[in-house]
């Protein structure tokens, strides 16, 4: 008997590493009180970090609504979701579905979190939520907030307080990225190293502080920003941006961002900005910046946290289709990326 139970296990276990090594997708739900192993929603992960492991080789993750924070067990600072190469994570999903296309992003927040000691005390949070040294990585669907590479100076933990980026090529997609903190350069994402492109699309960034440049992306590589709104950030150089290599800005809002000298952008290469919002204020922009058919007037926040545009925004219908092919906003279903103007209903930038 116990033969055949062995045998029966080691059956079990194969099948679930078959499972695994063949299925294009892993789950991963906070509240899965199945097998823990990834196959489906009902055995799903209960934690990102299983199912990194578990793709180390690269594959496709599942995240259903839920908070996630790095170092599952026994997190330090120094804990984080490390992406390997050709990985891509959606997140977004109430955790039955059994198709992209259902997901909700707006009703399914998805949160990678660095708030791993005393919650809401930001000093012992992680250095960085995410990092990607990887070939080929994709985020889509999820916020990250909480990071904080609060170690003084031009070093790896000062730098990227929610993603810190220094090899190959990342996209973040229908994404938000609030709340995080940086000594040096990049509140939200530092991007450096041998990087070889970083491409957001759809992303809400806002509310990322760095104590000295680039209070919400510090590009030294090059990168791509399309449909994308950048406000509230604050350094004391650059309230957004350091741009150290050739960046493209399609279909974005730069604006109400702070610093003590550039509030928008500090430009030490070249920022080409299409169709797009941004601020040309006294000591808004430092360097060479590249414009073509652009809004320089307040793109009128509905407000109130939200960075949702009014019916009546000079940024409505503003953009160039040819930049974007996405149907909805960072909000997902249901939200039209194009702004109905003739109902008044509000729309990001389109």
């Amino acid at each position: 008997m116990r033969k055949i139970y062995l045998l029966l296990l080691g059956v079990i276990i194969l099948a679930e590493q078959f499972a695994l090594a063949v299925s294009p997708t892993v789950y991963v739900k906070a509240s899965a009180s199945g097998g823990n192993n990834g196959t489906n929603w009902t055995n799903a992960y209960t934690d990102l970090q299983s199912a990194l492991t578990a793709l180390s080789g690269g594959g496709t993750i599942w995240i259903a609504a839920g908070t996630y924070k790095p170092g599952a067990g026994s997190p330090t600072r120094s804990s984080t979701f490390s992406l390997p190469s050709g990985i891509t994570i959606y997140g977004g999903f109430a955790g039955t579905e059994s198709n992209i296309s259902e997901r909700n992003i707006a009703s399914n927040a998805t949160i990678l979190s660095g708030d791993i000691g005393t919650a809401d005390v930001t000093t012992d949070n992680v250095y960085h939520v995410a990092t990607s040294s990887s070939v080929n990585a994709t985020l889509d669907g999820v916020t990250i907030t909480g990071g904080r590479a609060d170690v003084v100076g031009d070093g790896a933990n000062g730098e990227g307080g929610a993603v810190y980026f220094t090899s190959g090529t990342l996209t973040i997609k229908n994404s938000k990225l609030s709340g995080n903190y940086c000594d040096y350069s990049g509140g939200a994402i530092y991007v450096g190293g041998s990087a070889i492109a970083l491409n957001l699309t759809n992303c809400l960034v806002t509310g990322n502080t760095s104590n000295q440049y680039a209070g919400a992306v510090g590009l030294n590589a090059g990168a791509t920003f399309t449909n994308c709104t950048f406000s509230g950030n604050s350094a004391y150089s650059g309230g957004a941006f350091y741009v150290g290599a050739a960046t493209t800005m399609n279909n974005s809002i730069l604006w109400g961002n702070t610093a003590t000298t550039y509030s928008q952008a500090d430009i030490g290469a070249t920022l080409t900005v299409n169709y797009s919002c941004y601020s040309n204020s006294i000591n808004a922009i430092n360097g060479t910046l590249t414009p073509l058919n652009c809004i320089t007037t307040d793109p009128q926040f509905v407000g109130s946290g939200s960075y949702v545009i009014k019916s009546f925004s000079p940024c409505a219908d503003a953009g160039s289709d040819a930049y974007n092919s996405e149907s909805y906003d960072i909000r997902g279903l249901g939200y039209s990326r194009k702004l109905n103007k003739s109902s008044g209903t509000v729309g990001t930038i389109d």
